[in-house]
């Protein structure tokens, strides 16, 4: 903003006023003001008092009316002995208006920081003035009341570029924190757009929740400033403000064993994974997401003959619709309306090979569409002696290609296990294998966010998608996550919170 801009129309009048008298006029008022009893009083004017840090406000000091007339103007210095800011002088201007420059630390109270103003004028007499300013911090950060999510964007220290989640037409919260010495009634609060989010008015103190409302919307962005109340309108913090309409997911979990295989018999077979749905909300809210689990029929197992191959596991086809195994379970299992999930207590997912791969050979076909490439990680191909361990680099159609060759030779037919925990299919498979109960629990919440959510396996330990188990958290970010799964040069990410399916 151009300096012109802080002058008010007063101020100009009071320049102009005496300016404007005829030459006559103004000999008569330089004759009425007699050497040694002029004024020494002149004007200060301070509009902006509290400096944003390694920000600048103008401020410009000058003679009243009755002493403009002298040939010799008055000139003045400007001074302080605070660290928190420093004085500059433009060169293009009088040292009557400089700019107060804050440095980068917070003042220790209010009005802490004094400017002492100078003047001396045409006959030598000297007067000064003092002006005290603020040198100030906004933070705007993620509050313990907050309804929904709060994404500081990977980077704690700048909050300009975090991102708060609010439901359609609901409300949530915002911490404000104001470091060194001013308060929330100094500032304006307030979102670019009125109809995404209106803000309700902050509390005259320097920490306080400040309260978001959000407008209709199924996903719209907008901004919340933070505005000094100056004509300066120095904008202190800014917080992104995401509106999501939420997205309901509604899940029953059924247990699965067969009595004819005791070794489907499940280890949590008294799991209450309909209780998860409280501790899986603390997480999915941030994405403005609900889960509604629910157990299947009483909770307890249901029995189903499917391990027809008497392995132990459900063997899971990946090319052929999950194969006769996973279709018995599915017919067995109904409940309409929901996103069904199943629990087993092993689970082995295949691949078949649609052709005899010879020992040397560093590809093998399978039957079906596609092959799930799962770099750098080894996999049993074939049966009895000539199993051999092997790594898929990538996929081809069906075609996998292999990170060294074959030792032996295989026929059509034999299987390529993948090693998998879940399947997001209908019904989901969740496989309780050596993980603990709450691993279980939290893979369901991970294949719903596939099957309910539309998102993608990522690698981060924090993120309920996860690619792998045993995560330290289990958020959604609105911050971009690198996706697991063909992305040999790591580029490919996704915003979570934008991507969920929403109606």
């Amino acid at each position: 903003m151009a300096d012109n801009s802080f002058i008010s129309r007063k101020d100009q009048w009071l320049d102009l006023a005496f300016s404007k008298q005829t030459p006559v006029a103004n000999k008569k008022r330089a004759d009425a003001v007699l050497p040694g009893t002029k004024s020494k009083d002149f004007i200060l004017v301070a509009r902006c008092k509290i400096i944003n840090l390694n920000k600048s406000v103008t401020m410009y000091a000058e003679d009243l009316p009755e002493n403009v007339c002298y040939a010799k103007e008055s000139s003045y210095a400007w001074s302080t002995k605070s660290n928190k800011i420093r004085i500059t002088t433009p060169t293009s201007v009088s040292g009557g208006r400089v700019r107060i420059e804050a440095l980068d630390t917070p003042s220790l109270g209010r009005d802490a920081e004094v400017i002492t103003v100078t003047r001396t004028g045409a006959d030598g007499s000297v007067s000064t003035k003092t002006v005290a300013v603020t040198v100030a911090r906004v933070k705007l950060l993620a509050s313990p009341s907050q309804n929904y999510g709060y994404d500081d964007y990977d980077t704690s220290l700048d909050s300009s570029d975090d991102h708060v989640s609010i439901e359609s037409e609901k409300s949530s919260f915002v911490k404000v924190c104001i470091e060194g010495g001013a308060i929330g009634s100094d500032f304006e609060f307030a979102c670019k757009s009125s109809s995404i989010c209106s803000v309700q008015p902050p509390q005259a103190s320097s920490d306080f929740d400040l309260q978001l409302d959000a407008g209709i919307g199924k996903k719209k962005q907008t901004v919340l400033q933070v505005f000094y109340k100056c004509p300066c309108r120095e904008v202190f913090a800014e917080l992104f403000v995401n509106v999501y309409a939420k997205k309901n997911a509604n899940i029953v979990v059924a247990k699965i064993f067969d009595s004819l295989s005791l070794a489907t018999s499940l280890k949590f077979a008294s799991a209450d994974y309909a209780a998860h749905t409280g501790p899986a909300n603390q997480k999915m809210k941030d994405a403005v997401v609900k889960y509604d689990i629910q157990n299947y029929g009483n909770g307890s197992p249901l029995d189903v003959h499917f391990d027809l191959d008497l392995d132990g596991a459900l063997s899971f086809d990946i090319n052929n619709s999950g194969g006769a195994e996973f279709q018995a379970i599915d017919r067995a299992f109904v409940a309409n309306g929901r996103f069904r999930v199943i629990v087993v207590r092993n689970l082995k997912s295949y691949y078949y090979l649609d052709q005899a791969a010879k020992a040397g050979d560093v590809v093998v076909k399978v039957r079906g569409q596609g092959v799930f490439s799962f770099p750098n990680h080894s996999m049993p191909l074939g049966r009895g002696s000539s199993q051999e361990m092997v790594t898929v680099m990538s996929g081809n159609g069906n075609v996998a290609s292999l990170k060294t060759p074959l030792v032996y030779d295989h026929s059509p037919g034999e299987p390529l296990e993948f090693p998998a925990a879940g399947w997001s299919t209908d019904p989901i498979i969740i496989c309780e294998g050596n993980t603990s109960l709450d691993i279980a629990k939290w893979t369901v919440v991970h294949e719903i966010g596939h099957a309910a959510l539309g998102l993608s396996d990522v690698v981060d330990s924090t993120n309920v998608m996860h690619y792998d188990q045993g995560n330290v958290d289990y958020r959604l970010r609105f911050c971009p996550r690198v996706l697991n799964y063909n992305n040999p040069n790591g580029l490919l990410t996704e915003n979570q919170w934008d991507l969920v399916l929403r109606s």
